[in-house]
Formats: structure tokens, C-alpha cells, sequence
């Protein structure tokens, strides 16, 4: 649902999930959708519906062909499990291509709370990651890329939905964001 709902506010739809009434099963949930609205029309999102959406991603940076000068992680806001993830993901890339320091800079958009129990819990992780140019910041991704002059100076990547909806920061799936960082250059046919 986490994943759900940044593609959900994508397409500016709005809505509320009720986790227990979809544990109760599809009867009760036809129940509830039979109460709510006749003839409601049910949209399935699989990864064929997924591909077809990120396909119509427009290229919004000024410069087209330029490479990626920052990679934006959360939003919404990163929870601590996916800190630690991407704190691995990265890691381990760049060990991988001997590296030690990301080509671009990362920004980690988390809660303060989310920030201080990884440094607490995983302060060697977290030391690496900052080494290695992850950033770590409470500000909004969307607010971030709001700042005036941001679409002019900066060429944004980023694996949230959200963030490119409401920016000119491009979208690009997790396993091609870590290639991003290392590398700070976009796949050919990405």
C-alpha cells in the first residue's frame, strides 16, 4: 500500500485504504464497494499497467541529454527499513565497482525519528552512506525540487512517482537508480 499510494497521488487520485477491511477478504470488500457505489469500475495496477504509465514519463530538464546531477530517495518519506535498504543497496554497488563515493549526490528525505534510529542501529551503515555522499534530510522531496531555480540548476533523478509528478526530477525504477548513483550517467535504454 506504501508503494500504492505514491503512484495513487501520481495520477493526483485521492483515496483511503482501510487495511483491515482488505485482510477481511474480497466478499467483504465487494460488500463495502456494492455500498459505496454502483457500477464502480475496479482498476487494476499489475506491472503491465505499471510499464504503460511510466512509459508516458516525459523527459522535463532543460538540457535533455545532460546527466543526472542529484538522486532524490522518499517520497513519501523514507521509513527506517528503506534507509537501511538503499543504504545497502548502495553500498554494495559501489563496493562491487570499487568504489567508495556515489557520482552524484544522494538526498535520503526521512523523518528525524527515522534518521536517529539508523545512526543509533546502524551507525557503521550510516557512516558509509554518508561517505559515500548520502544525505540525509526531514525536508519534502517535492518542496526540495520546488525551490526556485531548482528545474534550471539541478537534473534530478528519482525512484518516486510522486516526486516526478510534481517536478521536472526524472523517474527511474530502483535497480536503474542504484546503476545512476554509481555511475552518474542514465543506461542506454533506460
Amino acid at each position: 500500500m506504501y508503494t500504492f499510494s505514491g503512484l495513487a497521488a501520481m495520477v493526483a487520485a485521492a483515496g483511503e485504504y482501510y487495511g483491515k477491511t482488505l485482510a477481511m477478504g474480497t466478499a467483504v470488500l465487494d460488500s463495502w464497494l456494492d455500498a459505496i457505489a454502483k457500477g464502480y469500475t475496479t482498476y487494476v495496477i499489475d506491472d503491465k499497467e505499471q510499464a504503460r504509465i511510466i512509459s508516458t514519463f516525459k523527459n522535463l530538464w532543460p538540457n535533455k541529454d545532460g546527466d543526472p546531477t542529484a538522486a532524490f530517495i522518499g517520497c513519501p518519506h523514507n521509513t527506517y527499513h528503506e534507509v537501511i535498504k538503499w543504504g545497502k543497496l548502495v553500498s554494495e554497488a559501489l563496493d562491487k565497482a570499487g568504489k567508495t563515493e556515489a557520482a552524484i549526490p544522494v538526498y535520503m528525505f526521512m523523518p528525524n525519528k527515522v534518521r536517529d534510529r539508523a545512526i543509533e542501529e546502524n551507525g557503521e551503515l550510516i557512516s558509509k552512506m554518508k561517505r559515500a555522499g548520502m544525505h540525509a534530510t526531514n525536508m519534502c522531496s517535492v518542496s526540495y525540487a520546488g525551490m526556485k531555480g531548482f528545474s534550471e540548476r539541478v537534473r534530478g533523478v528519482t525512484n518516486s512517482a510522486k516526486t516526478r509528478n510534481y517536478s521536472t526530477i526524472r523517474y527511474f525504477s530502483d535497480d536503474v537508480l542504484v546503476k545512476i548513483i554509481v555511475t552518474g550517467k542514465i543506461p542506454k535504454g533506460a
